[in-house]
Protein backbone atom coordinates (compact mmCIF):
# COMPACT_ATOMS: atom_id res chain seq x y z
CA UNK A 1 0.00 0.00 0.00
CA UNK A 2 1.50 3.34 -0.94
CA UNK A 3 2.29 6.00 1.63
CA UNK A 4 -0.02 8.66 0.04
CA UNK A 5 -2.93 6.06 0.42
CA UNK A 6 -1.92 5.22 4.01
CA UNK A 7 -2.07 8.86 5.31
CA UNK A 8 -4.72 10.06 3.16
CA UNK A 9 -6.57 13.00 4.94
CA UNK A 10 -10.11 14.09 4.02
CA UNK A 11 -12.24 16.82 5.66
CA UNK A 12 -16.07 16.13 5.22
CA UNK A 13 -18.33 19.37 5.57
CA UNK A 14 -21.72 18.67 5.69
CA UNK A 15 -24.59 21.24 7.04
CA UNK A 16 -27.74 19.18 7.38
CA UNK A 17 -29.62 15.81 7.59
CA UNK A 18 -29.94 14.90 4.16
CA UNK A 19 -26.26 15.67 3.54
CA UNK A 20 -25.54 14.04 6.94
CA UNK A 21 -26.89 10.95 5.52
CA UNK A 22 -25.45 10.93 2.18
CA UNK A 23 -21.80 11.89 3.05
CA UNK A 24 -21.90 8.76 5.79
CA UNK A 25 -22.21 6.53 2.74
CA UNK A 26 -19.86 8.46 1.22
CA UNK A 27 -17.48 7.94 3.81
CA UNK A 28 -18.18 4.11 3.31
CA UNK A 29 -17.09 4.34 -0.03
CA UNK A 30 -13.97 6.74 0.08
CA UNK A 31 -12.57 4.14 3.31
CA UNK A 32 -13.14 1.12 0.94
CA UNK A 33 -11.13 3.39 -2.08
CA UNK A 34 -8.60 4.37 0.19
CA UNK A 35 -7.98 2.44 3.78
CA UNK A 36 -6.47 4.04 6.16
CA UNK A 37 -7.73 7.60 4.92
CA UNK A 38 -8.17 9.70 7.77
CA UNK A 39 -11.66 11.56 7.86
CA UNK A 40 -12.97 14.28 9.87
CA UNK A 41 -15.40 17.12 9.98
CA UNK A 42 -18.27 19.03 10.14
CA UNK A 43 -21.78 16.70 10.45
CA UNK A 44 -24.17 14.36 11.92
CA UNK A 45 -25.24 11.42 13.37
CA UNK A 46 -24.69 9.25 10.40
CA UNK A 47 -21.39 10.53 9.51
CA UNK A 48 -20.39 10.05 13.72
CA UNK A 49 -21.60 5.93 12.97
CA UNK A 50 -19.90 5.86 9.51
CA UNK A 51 -16.33 6.82 11.45
CA UNK A 52 -16.34 10.10 10.62
CA UNK A 53 -14.62 12.13 13.61
CA UNK A 54 -16.72 15.25 14.03
CA UNK A 55 -14.91 18.69 15.03
CA UNK A 56 -18.50 20.35 14.88
CA UNK A 57 -21.91 18.22 14.88
CA UNK A 58 -24.21 20.46 12.73
CA UNK A 59 -27.37 18.43 10.98
CA UNK A 60 -29.95 19.43 13.80
CA UNK A 61 -29.33 23.19 12.97
CA UNK A 62 -30.79 23.28 9.24
CA UNK A 63 -33.06 25.39 8.85
CA UNK A 64 -35.95 25.99 5.89
CA UNK A 65 -36.39 29.82 3.86
CA UNK A 66 -33.91 32.68 4.79
CA UNK A 67 -36.27 33.91 8.16
CA UNK A 68 -35.45 30.71 10.18
CA UNK A 69 -31.63 30.62 8.64
CA UNK A 70 -31.31 33.81 10.47
CA UNK A 71 -31.78 31.77 13.87
CA UNK A 72 -28.65 29.61 13.29
CA UNK A 73 -26.37 32.64 12.00
CA UNK A 74 -24.40 32.87 15.37
CA UNK A 75 -24.03 28.74 15.47
CA UNK A 76 -22.45 28.57 11.80
CA UNK A 77 -20.17 31.48 12.17
CA UNK A 78 -18.75 29.97 15.26
CA UNK A 79 -18.49 26.93 13.09
CA UNK A 80 -17.04 28.69 10.34
CA UNK A 81 -13.79 29.97 12.45
CA UNK A 82 -13.23 26.89 13.78
CA UNK A 83 -13.20 24.24 10.85
CA UNK A 84 -11.01 27.15 9.10
CA UNK A 85 -8.82 27.07 12.19
CA UNK A 86 -8.91 23.25 11.78
CA UNK A 87 -7.86 23.43 8.28
CA UNK A 88 -5.14 25.66 8.96
CA UNK A 89 -3.13 23.53 11.22
CA UNK A 90 -3.90 20.12 9.44
CA UNK A 91 -4.62 20.63 5.80
CA UNK A 92 -6.08 17.91 3.86
CA UNK A 93 -5.86 16.20 0.92
CA UNK A 94 -9.10 17.05 -0.32
CA UNK A 95 -12.21 19.17 1.04
CA UNK A 96 -15.27 17.22 0.26
CA UNK A 97 -18.42 19.80 0.54
CA UNK A 98 -22.02 18.15 0.61
CA UNK A 99 -25.12 20.90 -0.33
CA UNK A 100 -25.01 23.44 2.33
CA UNK A 101 -24.25 26.32 -0.13
CA UNK A 102 -24.40 28.67 2.19
CA UNK A 103 -21.52 27.88 3.98
CA UNK A 104 -19.67 25.76 1.86
CA UNK A 105 -19.39 28.22 -0.60
CA UNK A 106 -17.75 30.60 1.57
CA UNK A 107 -15.38 27.55 2.86
CA UNK A 108 -14.75 26.28 -0.58
CA UNK A 109 -13.08 29.79 -1.42
CA UNK A 110 -11.37 30.44 1.21
CA UNK A 111 -9.99 26.50 0.65
CA UNK A 112 -8.62 27.04 -2.72
CA UNK A 113 -7.03 30.18 -2.21
CA UNK A 114 -5.12 27.84 0.04
CA UNK A 115 -4.57 25.38 -2.60
CA UNK A 116 -6.86 22.77 -0.73
CA UNK A 117 -8.26 20.52 -3.40
CA UNK A 118 -12.14 20.99 -3.41
CA UNK A 119 -14.79 18.01 -4.72
CA UNK A 120 -18.27 19.93 -4.05
CA UNK A 121 -21.16 16.77 -4.22
CA UNK A 122 -24.36 18.49 -4.32
CA UNK A 123 -24.13 21.98 -5.82
CA UNK A 124 -26.42 24.46 -4.71
CA UNK A 125 -29.93 24.67 -6.20
CA UNK A 126 -28.96 21.38 -7.79
CA UNK A 127 -32.56 21.10 -8.28
CA UNK A 128 -32.87 23.60 -10.69
CA UNK A 129 -33.48 23.14 -14.06
CA UNK A 130 -30.90 26.69 -15.20
CA UNK A 131 -28.27 27.97 -12.80
CA UNK A 132 -28.59 30.63 -10.86
CA UNK A 133 -26.33 33.22 -9.51
CA UNK A 134 -23.94 30.85 -7.19
CA UNK A 135 -22.39 29.48 -10.49
CA UNK A 136 -20.22 32.36 -10.66
CA UNK A 137 -19.30 31.64 -6.56
CA UNK A 138 -19.48 27.92 -7.17
CA UNK A 139 -16.47 28.40 -9.76
CA UNK A 140 -14.01 29.95 -7.12
CA UNK A 141 -15.18 27.66 -4.41
CA UNK A 142 -14.77 24.09 -5.91
CA UNK A 143 -12.27 22.26 -8.55
CA UNK A 144 -14.75 19.27 -9.49
CA UNK A 145 -18.66 19.55 -8.79
CA UNK A 146 -20.56 15.84 -8.59
CA UNK A 147 -24.60 16.56 -9.26
CA UNK A 148 -27.74 14.48 -8.76
CA UNK A 149 -29.61 15.42 -11.82
CA UNK A 150 -28.62 15.40 -14.84
CA UNK A 151 -29.55 18.57 -16.37
CA UNK A 152 -27.74 20.57 -13.57
CA UNK A 153 -24.35 18.58 -15.10
CA UNK A 154 -25.10 20.22 -18.31
CA UNK A 155 -26.11 23.77 -17.04
CA UNK A 156 -22.98 23.95 -15.22
CA UNK A 157 -21.01 22.71 -17.76
CA UNK A 158 -22.39 24.66 -20.23
CA UNK A 159 -20.93 27.15 -17.64
CA UNK A 160 -17.33 26.32 -17.95
CA UNK A 161 -17.88 24.24 -14.35
CA UNK A 162 -16.15 20.70 -14.49
CA UNK A 163 -19.29 18.92 -13.13
CA UNK A 164 -19.90 15.19 -13.47
CA UNK A 165 -23.21 13.11 -12.68
CA UNK A 166 -22.82 9.13 -11.75
CA UNK A 167 -26.98 8.90 -10.71
CA UNK A 168 -28.83 10.14 -7.69
CA UNK A 169 -27.27 8.99 -4.68
CA UNK A 170 -30.90 7.70 -2.82
CA UNK A 171 -30.90 4.97 -5.70
CA UNK A 172 -27.65 3.26 -3.69
CA UNK A 173 -29.73 3.82 -0.11
CA UNK A 174 -33.11 2.66 -0.77
CA UNK A 175 -34.58 -0.84 -0.96
CA UNK A 176 -38.05 -2.05 -1.71
CA UNK A 177 -39.44 -3.98 0.71
CA UNK A 178 -42.87 -6.21 0.16
CA UNK A 179 -45.66 -4.16 2.36
CA UNK A 180 -46.57 -7.60 4.76
CA UNK A 181 -42.64 -7.80 5.50
CA UNK A 182 -42.59 -3.95 6.50
CA UNK A 183 -45.33 -4.09 8.73
CA UNK A 184 -44.15 -6.98 10.48
CA UNK A 185 -40.90 -5.61 11.02
CA UNK A 186 -42.53 -2.58 12.46
CA UNK A 187 -45.05 -4.44 14.86
CA UNK A 188 -47.93 -3.38 12.50
CA UNK A 189 -50.97 -4.77 11.78
CA UNK A 190 -52.38 -6.05 8.49
CA UNK A 191 -54.83 -3.55 7.98
CA UNK A 192 -54.68 0.12 5.62
CA UNK A 193 -51.84 2.00 6.99
CA UNK A 194 -51.62 5.48 6.64
CA UNK A 195 -47.25 7.00 7.29
CA UNK A 196 -47.00 10.27 8.45
CA UNK A 197 -43.66 12.23 8.05
CA UNK A 198 -44.20 15.59 9.39
CA UNK A 199 -40.18 16.75 8.92
CA UNK A 200 -36.85 16.07 10.33
CA UNK A 201 -36.76 19.83 12.15
CA UNK A 202 -38.49 21.17 15.15
CA UNK A 203 -39.61 24.41 13.22
CA UNK A 204 -41.27 22.16 10.94
CA UNK A 205 -43.05 19.75 13.17
CA UNK A 206 -43.85 23.02 15.13
CA UNK A 207 -46.02 23.70 12.25
CA UNK A 208 -46.43 20.48 10.40
CA UNK A 209 -47.23 17.95 13.50
CA UNK A 210 -50.42 19.60 15.10
CA UNK A 211 -51.82 19.60 11.20
CA UNK A 212 -51.55 16.06 10.86
CA UNK A 213 -52.67 14.98 14.28
CA UNK A 214 -55.47 17.30 13.78
CA UNK A 215 -56.70 15.44 10.34
CA UNK A 216 -56.72 11.90 11.97
CA UNK A 217 -60.40 11.66 13.62
CA UNK A 218 -61.51 13.09 9.86
CA UNK A 219 -60.04 9.96 8.67
CA UNK A 220 -60.93 7.35 11.26
CA UNK A 221 -64.25 8.35 10.68
CA UNK A 222 -64.38 7.34 6.95
CA UNK A 223 -61.68 4.36 7.24
CA UNK A 224 -62.14 2.93 11.11
CA UNK A 225 -59.73 0.17 10.58
CA UNK A 226 -57.03 2.99 9.35
CA UNK A 227 -53.93 2.85 11.15
CA UNK A 228 -51.13 5.62 11.59
CA UNK A 229 -47.52 5.25 11.85
CA UNK A 230 -44.81 8.20 12.12
CA UNK A 231 -41.69 7.54 12.12
CA UNK A 232 -39.62 10.71 13.53
CA UNK A 233 -36.05 10.90 12.43
CA UNK A 234 -33.58 9.35 14.95
CA UNK A 235 -32.93 11.51 17.93
CA UNK A 236 -35.72 13.77 17.49
CA UNK A 237 -38.20 12.51 20.23
CA UNK A 238 -38.50 14.96 22.62
CA UNK A 239 -38.77 17.84 19.64
CA UNK A 240 -41.92 15.80 18.73
CA UNK A 241 -42.93 16.05 22.18
CA UNK A 242 -42.32 19.87 22.64
CA UNK A 243 -44.38 19.81 19.14
CA UNK A 244 -47.64 17.83 20.03
CA UNK A 245 -51.08 19.96 19.87
CA UNK A 246 -53.31 20.15 23.27
CA UNK A 247 -55.02 16.68 24.34
CA UNK A 248 -51.97 14.57 22.58
CA UNK A 249 -49.15 12.87 24.93
CA UNK A 250 -46.83 10.72 24.06
CA UNK A 251 -45.53 7.21 25.45
CA UNK A 252 -42.65 5.22 24.25
CA UNK A 253 -43.93 3.78 21.29
CA UNK A 254 -47.10 6.14 20.66
CA UNK A 255 -49.03 9.08 20.04
CA UNK A 256 -52.47 9.36 21.88
CA UNK A 257 -54.72 11.78 22.22
CA UNK A 258 -58.95 11.95 22.24
CA UNK A 259 -59.23 7.83 22.02
CA UNK A 260 -56.70 7.64 18.43
CA UNK A 261 -53.44 6.68 18.41
CA UNK A 262 -50.43 7.21 16.19
CA UNK A 263 -47.86 4.43 16.34
CA UNK A 264 -43.79 5.51 16.51
CA UNK A 265 -41.10 4.20 15.01
CA UNK A 266 -38.23 6.06 15.55
CA UNK A 267 -35.56 6.60 13.12
CA UNK A 268 -37.47 3.55 10.37
CA UNK A 269 -38.50 6.19 7.72
CA UNK A 270 -38.19 3.89 4.63
CA UNK A 271 -39.32 1.30 6.01
CA UNK A 272 -42.78 3.07 7.09
CA UNK A 273 -42.75 4.34 3.72
CA UNK A 274 -42.98 0.74 2.29
CA UNK A 275 -45.27 -0.54 4.80
CA UNK A 276 -47.59 2.41 3.89
CA UNK A 277 -50.50 2.56 1.90
CA UNK A 278 -50.01 5.96 1.50
CA UNK A 279 -48.22 8.58 2.88
CA UNK A 280 -48.46 12.56 4.56
CA UNK A 281 -44.92 13.90 4.00
CA UNK A 282 -43.20 17.07 4.68
CA UNK A 283 -41.66 18.49 1.67
CA UNK A 284 -38.29 17.73 1.48
CA UNK A 285 -35.34 14.60 0.40
CA UNK A 286 -38.47 12.54 2.02
CA UNK A 287 -40.56 13.06 -0.96
CA UNK A 288 -38.33 11.53 -3.63
CA UNK A 289 -37.57 8.43 -1.15
CA UNK A 290 -41.16 8.19 -1.00
CA UNK A 291 -41.44 8.22 -5.29
CA UNK A 292 -38.00 5.98 -5.42
CA UNK A 293 -40.19 3.65 -3.30
CA UNK A 294 -43.28 4.25 -5.08
CA UNK A 295 -45.96 4.57 -1.95
CA UNK A 296 -48.68 7.16 -3.30
CA UNK A 297 -48.13 10.71 -1.15
CA UNK A 298 -49.47 13.97 -0.62
CA UNK A 299 -47.24 16.94 0.49
CA UNK A 300 -47.04 19.62 3.13
CA UNK A 301 -45.16 22.81 3.67
CA UNK A 302 -45.85 24.79 6.38
CA UNK A 303 -43.79 27.54 8.69
CA UNK A 304 -44.04 30.40 10.78
CA UNK A 305 -45.85 33.41 9.52
CA UNK A 306 -42.75 35.19 8.02
CA UNK A 307 -42.12 32.05 6.26
CA UNK A 308 -45.69 32.21 5.18
CA UNK A 309 -44.70 35.68 3.82
CA UNK A 310 -41.21 34.30 2.24
CA UNK A 311 -42.94 31.38 0.50
CA UNK A 312 -45.61 34.07 -1.26
CA UNK A 313 -42.59 36.68 -1.91
CA UNK A 314 -40.82 33.63 -3.86
CA UNK A 315 -43.57 32.07 -5.00
CA UNK A 316 -43.55 33.22 -9.00
CA UNK A 317 -39.73 31.99 -9.12
CA UNK A 318 -40.99 28.42 -7.79
CA UNK A 319 -44.08 27.70 -8.69
CA UNK A 320 -43.84 23.86 -6.72
CA UNK A 321 -42.00 22.99 -3.74
CA UNK A 322 -41.84 19.39 -3.57
CA UNK A 323 -38.61 16.97 -5.55
CA UNK A 324 -40.89 15.04 -7.64
CA UNK A 325 -42.93 17.76 -9.05
CA UNK A 326 -39.72 19.78 -9.40
CA UNK A 327 -38.40 17.07 -11.11
CA UNK A 328 -41.24 16.34 -13.90
CA UNK A 329 -41.26 20.17 -14.68
CA UNK A 330 -45.18 20.18 -13.37
CA UNK A 331 -47.63 20.02 -10.75
CA UNK A 332 -48.98 15.92 -10.36
CA UNK A 333 -48.26 15.33 -6.87
CA UNK A 334 -50.55 17.55 -4.58
CA UNK A 335 -49.20 19.98 -2.37
CA UNK A 336 -50.42 21.78 0.39
CA UNK A 337 -48.81 25.19 1.42
CA UNK A 338 -48.97 27.04 4.32
CA UNK A 339 -52.87 28.55 4.30
CA UNK A 340 -54.43 25.42 2.28
CA UNK A 341 -52.91 23.06 4.70
CA UNK A 342 -56.10 22.38 6.99
CA UNK A 343 -56.95 18.79 8.74
CA UNK A 344 -59.87 18.19 6.74
CA UNK A 345 -58.49 18.82 3.22
CA UNK A 346 -55.32 17.35 4.13
CA UNK A 347 -58.08 14.38 5.60
CA UNK A 348 -59.93 14.08 2.38
CA UNK A 349 -56.66 14.10 -0.04
CA UNK A 350 -55.55 11.60 1.67
CA UNK A 351 -58.47 9.73 1.36
CA UNK A 352 -58.33 9.31 -2.10
CA UNK A 353 -54.97 8.43 -2.11
CA UNK A 354 -56.43 5.94 -0.15
CA UNK A 355 -59.74 4.56 -1.77
CA UNK A 356 -59.41 6.01 -5.00
CA UNK A 357 -57.68 3.43 -7.41
CA UNK A 358 -57.64 6.24 -10.16
CA UNK A 359 -55.49 8.43 -8.15
CA UNK A 360 -53.27 5.58 -7.03
CA UNK A 361 -52.32 4.50 -10.69
CA UNK A 362 -51.28 8.01 -12.07
CA UNK A 363 -49.09 8.50 -8.91
CA UNK A 364 -47.53 4.64 -10.05
CA UNK A 365 -47.13 5.72 -13.93
CA UNK A 366 -45.30 9.01 -12.82
CA UNK A 367 -42.80 7.28 -9.87
CA UNK A 368 -41.55 5.48 -13.09
CA UNK A 369 -41.10 8.31 -15.10
CA UNK A 370 -39.24 10.58 -12.29
CA UNK A 371 -37.25 7.12 -11.54
CA UNK A 372 -36.36 7.50 -15.71
CA UNK A 373 -34.65 10.90 -14.63
CA UNK A 374 -32.54 9.87 -11.61
CA UNK A 375 -29.76 7.64 -13.83
CA UNK A 376 -28.15 4.46 -12.69
CA UNK A 377 -26.60 3.40 -9.11
CA UNK A 378 -22.95 3.58 -8.10
CA UNK A 379 -22.63 7.25 -7.27
CA UNK A 380 -20.69 6.83 -4.00
CA UNK A 381 -18.53 4.81 -5.64
CA UNK A 382 -17.17 6.62 -8.47
CA UNK A 383 -16.88 9.79 -6.41
CA UNK A 384 -14.68 7.76 -3.74
CA UNK A 385 -12.53 7.14 -7.66
CA UNK A 386 -12.56 11.02 -7.55
CA UNK A 387 -11.68 11.61 -4.41
CA UNK A 388 -8.83 8.82 -4.30
CA UNK A 389 -7.16 10.71 -7.53
CA UNK A 390 -7.26 14.13 -6.18
CA UNK A 391 -5.59 12.84 -2.82
CA UNK A 392 -3.00 11.36 -4.88
CA UNK A 393 -2.66 14.30 -6.96
CA UNK A 394 -1.90 16.19 -4.11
Amino acid sequence: MSVWQEEAKIFLSVGETSGDLYASYLAKAIAEEIPGAKMWGMGGYNMAKAGVSLLVYSSPKGAIGVVEALKVVPFFLTAYTKVKISLSRNPPDVLLLVDFGAFNLRLGKWAKKRGIPVLYFIPPGSWRREVGRSVHHLKKAADKVICIFPWNQKALQEEGVEAYFFGHPLLDILEKEEKEIARAGLGLKEVPTLGLLPGSREQELRYILPTILRAVPFLKKHIPMLQFVLAPPEGALQSLKNCLPRGWEMSRNSLRGDGYTVYLREGQSWRVMNASDALIVASGTATLEAAILETPMLIIYKGSPLTHLEYHLRRLRFPYVSLPNIILGRKEFPELIQEQAIPPLLANLALQLLINEDVRSRQFQLFKEIKGNLGEKGTFKRTAIFVREMARRK
